[in-house]
């Protein structure tokens, strides 16, 4: 469960977004690559690319 505190700080750093960077923040998180260093998160998303595209 998260909290109404932990919920209210996340919805408040995403809302202070642009559209692209909102949707590229969906992108990372949707795909657990926010914890990824940044070229395997470059590899991860050009294979993406290259598969589904």
């Amino acid at each position: 469960m998260i909290f109404p505190g932990i919920y209210l700080y996340l919805f408040l750093g995403v809302r202070d977004m642009n559209w692209v960077q909102r949707k590229i923040y969906l992108y990372n998180v949707t795909f657990g690559l926010y914890m990824l260093d940044w070229w395997e998160r470059y590899l991860f998303s050009i294979l993406f690319y290259l598969l589904f595209v």
